[in-house]
């Protein structure tokens, strides 16, 4: 199988891209995206609301239907590329010819998640730290509801938390970089799962210039619009009534979401075929993804 070697310049054209192919057929993909929350919301919220007995099922359930789904959602935005009418039977097409190699990956990232996560939990316990505790704390963080105790042992122990936080992400990486093309190239390109996790690592390791260059266009950007809508949100904190405020906020955030995520599918699947549609860049250099 080939896969182009882009400059490093791509990773910006990937959002103009993107931002092009989104604007282009915005409402299909929004349509699209709400769809695919549809399906997603119920298995990622659920946990949160159920016991852990019926929520763990479901948890298990997206991640091995996560690569499938996730196909599904990109197939749309290649359909809409290629001028082809979009349809149902598009969405599942994933599910119909390649679902099982499609769940098989979904189980290996499952599996190595947990692994990952196992290793992080041994280095907590190892320095001595209260893996009990730092999870309390953290919770009480996210609900708003830290005392003082907890807050002070926080403090006490913040620079544990920062080497672990380094120490999964250096985990997390590779493992990223082995999953974030293959979901695609199984049910597009019918490669087998492990030849797919193989070839998506190496697109990544071997395109990390337009892919270190996306990331930091992507960043500064998100940051930029986020401060201006947060900007926007207090502003009308301050002159609307407070249910009003709240209400128009609620909308406000739902929208830039809807719309993030269609940009970042979109990003992702222009990402996809710069790196393996054949002669889908003309400055790329091309290389046999078996030998590389």
């Amino acid at each position: 199988m080939k896969m182009n070697i882009v400059p490093a310049v791509n990773g910006k054209n990937w959002l103009t891209q993107g931002f092009a192919l989104f604007r282009q057929y915005a409402k299909t993909i929004l349509w699209a995206i709400f769809l695919y929350v549809l399906v997603v919301a119920p298995f990622g919220l659920a946990p949160q609301f159920l016991p852990w007995q019926a929520g763990a099922p479901m948890i298990i359930v997206l991640y091995l239907l996560g690569p499938a789904l996730l196909a599904s959602l990109l197939g749309i935005y290649r359909a809409l590329d290629q001028g082809q009418t979009v349809s149902l039977e598009i969405f599942l097409q994933p599910f119909k010819t390649r679902w099982a190699p499609l769940c098989a990956l979904g189980a290996l990232y499952m599996l190595a998640v947990v692994i990952v996560f196992a290793l992080v939990a041994g280095i907590v316990v190892w320095a001595g730290l209260d893996l009990q505790r730092l999870l309390r704390v953290f919770v009480a963080s996210m609900n708003d509801t830290l005392t003082l105790d907890d807050a002070e042992y926080f403090l006490g122990v913040i620079l544990w938390v920062m080497v672990v936080e380094l120490i999964a992400l250096l985990l997390l990486l590779p493992l990223f970089m082995a999953y974030y093309f293959a979901p695609l190239l199984i049910a597009w390109d019918n490669v087998p799962v492990g030849k797919a996790i193989v070839f998506s690592f190496v697109a990544c390791l071997k395109n990390w210039r337009p892919f270190l260059l996306f990331s930091l266009f992507l960043m500064v950007g998100s940051a930029m619009v986020a401060t201006v809508v947060g900007t926007f949100i207090v502003i009308l904190m301050l002159l609307l009534p407070q249910t009003v405020a709240i209400l128009f906020a609620g909308v406000l955030y739902f929208i830039m979401i809807a719309l993030f995520l269609s940009l970042c599918f979109a990003f992702y699947y222009v990402s996809y075929r710069d790196i393996f549609v054949p002669d889908a860049n003309e400055d790329a250099r091309v290389v046999d993804t078996e030998k590389s």
